[in-house]
């Protein structure tokens, strides 16, 4: 899953949307990316598996595609 995510992060990061100039195209999928990490940071997750989807959060915000924050 995780390396996965850095994978598509890292290739298609840098995309524009054909559709929207000045956007790129994992734009449309922030909404997708932010529910299925939201369980992560719940009080009962494992410590590692939160730390897991902070490293996410960074790989997906360090690589400019969430700039609205």
């Amino acid at each position: 899953g995780r390396k996965a995510l850095e994978i598509i992060t890292s290739k298609y990061s840098k995309v524009p949307e054909p559709e929207f100039p000045g956007h790129v195209i994992l734009e449309q999928y922030q909404a997708q990316v932010g529910a299925a990490l939201r369980p992560a940071f719940s009080p009962d997750t494992p410590s590692h598996i939160t730390a897991f989807a902070c490293q996410v959060c960074s790989a997906w915000i360090g690589c400019g595609v969430a700039r609205d924050l």
